[in-house]
């Protein structure tokens, strides 16, 4: 563990940048990136690698690592139930099919990614469209879709570490979201040999593709969506190429999901749906059965504990009812941001004397004044660890790569 303990127990906020060594949620997991590697943390909990490359061939590959951890994290399905069958049928629809930006705006979600393949549409594609899918689907605790003994990605209401699951039945007693695929692509940390699948099919041509995995330790789910079918941009991989880049991100074991013009991936934000990848259908973007959702929070958290919608203006004990770290509900105290960050998160301080001694638990987040570049903001953003002890406590693995300037 290390300390800061500056002279007189006090610490001016120009800039403390916390990057883990050990003790992220990657850990031992973490991937050799490559040179095209860009990584960015686009929402709390939620690391992004894109990655383009020519080796095999050209490919243009998004991976989204997800902190289990992480209380801002949590999940959500497309809902379904018999309400949404359509009676003009010969088969039972139970979700309301939609393409993925759709659902993340419907739903105000962080993260959307296509589900689980289905039964062929009756006539043609329209959006809000019945559909009965293949595999396992539960939303917010509602099965409405057995497995039929094909594998799926379950997750329970609270996600913790060890708590998600990916495999056969018999499932874990609390899945509250379930999304369903047709091949496990990766048990025990090795990939599956093509041989042992019910069907080859198309597995071993190159296609766009969508997988989901989870590290050995249970703490981080791995998302990868790689394009296909354009040529020299993203031509696609086969299900044992996908195997390998799971096992390449961490995961011990993995799933492949609905694939093809259906792989698609959006962030959602106040601006709107964005989509990350490129999907290849050249009409746009597909709609699709069902979907997995994530929930998270800004990477930016604020700190004031003189903001206008706090009633108690310095007295960090009195709060604003409705403090969540967004500009206009900041956060009391430094700790209280930190205690709510996750990897890759920001907390800016507004200026001010915070009488407090800090611990970054580790976390790979940057703590920052309001303007690090100006001067009087920097000398009037102070912590004042009033002679109790360290101002700033590093633990849990930070290191040389975690410099701190006051």
């Amino acid at each position: 563990m290390k300390t800061i303990n500056p002279r007189q127990g006090v610490l001016t906020l120009m800039l403390v940048a916390i990057s883990v060594l050990i003790g992220s949620f990657a850990g031992a997991d973490e991937p050799m990136l490559m040179p095209n590697d860009k990584v960015t943390f686009p929402f709390q909990g939620i690391k992004r690698t894109h990655r383009t490359t020519t080796i095999p061939r050209p490919l243009n590959i998004n991976v989204l690592e997800i902190d289990l951890n992480c209380p801002a994290i949590s999940f959500f399905v497309t809902p379904g139930g018999p309400e949404y069958d359509d009676p003009n049928t010969e088969i039972q629809e139970e979700v309301l099919a939609r393409r993925t930006t759709t659902f993340v705006t419907d739903y105000g979600l962080q993260v959307g990614i296509n589900g689980d393949f289905a039964a062929p549409a009756q006539g043609p594609r329209y959006e809000y469209q019945p559909r009965a899918v293949l595999g396992l689907a539960v939303s917010n605790g509602v099965q409405y879709s057995t497995d039929d003994g094909r594998p799926a990605l379950t997750l329970p209401r609270y996600t913790r570490s060890g708590t998600a699951y990916i495999g056969r039945a018999p499932f874990p007693a609390d899945v509250y979201n379930a999304i369903g695929g047709n091949k496990m692509l990766v048990e025990g940390g090795q990939p599956v040999e093509p041989s042992t699948w019910d069907t080859i099919g198309g597995a071993l041509e190159y296609h766009p593709r969508t997988s989901s995995g989870l590290s050995a330790d249970g703490n981080k789910l791995v998302v990868i969506v790689i394009d296909g079918e354009q040529p020299w941009f993203s031509e696609g991989v086969t299900l044992p190429e996908m195997a390998e880049y799971l096992i390449e991100f961490g995961a011990y074991a993995g799933v492949n999901h609905d694939g093809g013009g259906s792989s698609t991936m959006v962030f959602g934000d106040k601006s709107g749906p964005t989509i990350i990848n490129y999907p290849s259908d050249a009409e746009g973007e597909r709609i699709v059965s069902n979907h997995l959702g994530i929930f998270s929070a800004p990477v930016v958290l604020y700190v004031d504990d003189e903001a206008p919608n706090d009633p108690g203006p310095g007295t960090p004990a009195i709060s604003d009812p409705n403090e969540d770290g967004h500009p206009e509900h900041p956060f009391d105290t430094i700790q209280e941001a930190i205690d709510a960050s996750c990897d890759g998160t920001t907390v800016v301080v507004h200026a001010g004397r915070y009488f407090e001694n800090i611990n970054l638990h580790g976390k790979n987040i940057t703590v920052t004044s309001w303007e690090p570049g100006e001067p009087y903001v920097v000398s009037d953003t102070v912590i004042d660890g009033n002679n109790l002890g360290p101002v700033v406590t590093f633990e849990s693995g930070n290191g040389r790569a975690c410099p701190a300037s006051y």
